[in-house]
């Protein structure tokens, strides 16, 4: 029985590590489409551009929120198909 706990608490530390692994990697992705989309705002604002220039920001700024606006879908979608429960197989036992 000792063995068992032993194992379940080992094996819950791992799902531990790879929550915290988890959680830190998909907060670095956001920052970076943030951070562009908040440079390039700032720089529109504070700097005189022409319209090539004032384009080129607005550019960046829409693929900056296209790249954030697929990471959190695809992160959604991936924690929804694994919080779902799988369908019971059907016996093999007669």
């Amino acid at each position: 029985m000792f063995a068992d706990f032993n194992t379940m608490v080992e094996e819950l530390g791992g799902i531990e590590t790879m929550k915290n692994d988890f959680v830190s990697n998909v907060s670095h992705e956001i920052r970076n489409p943030l951070a562009a989309i908040k440079n390039y705002a700032t720089m529109m604002r504070d700097m005189d551009m022409d319209k090539a220039q004032r384009e080129e920001c607005v550019r960046t700024i829409i693929s900056a929120s296209e790249r954030l606006n697929a990471l959190v879908t695809n992160t959604s979608n991936s924690t929804n198909s694994k919080a779902r429960p799988s369908s019971p197989r059907p016996s093999t036992t007669t």
